[in-house]
């Protein structure tokens, strides 16, 4: 899932679909970022798959930012999220 300098995969990214497009966002960082990096249309807010805690303790997925023409990856926010079932 992560390379060994803590970012995603290529397969990790890969696989993770948009749950948010970008101008839905509302954090003022993340649109002026959007709009210096190919404008907001072009971005979302994606989630890996759920990947089951080891120990069985639940699952996590980690959601990160995406433009789905250039292929840029935004780390900021970067974050796990524990627990939920089926993704909304």
């Amino acid at each position: 899932m992560f390379t060994k300098d803590g970012d995603l995969t290529a397969e990790t990214i890969a696989r993770s679909p948009r749950i948010m497009e970008g101008s839905k966002l509302d954090n003022p960082h993340l649109q002026e970022y959007f709009e210096a990096h190919g404008g907001i249309d072009q971005w979302g807010k994606f989630a890996t798959p759920r990947l089951n805690i080891p120990g069985r303790e639940g699952t996590f997925d980690i959601h990160f930012y995406k433009n789905e023409v250039s292929g840029e990856i935004y780390y900021y926010d970067y974050k796990v999220k524990l627990g939920g079932g089926t993704r909304r």
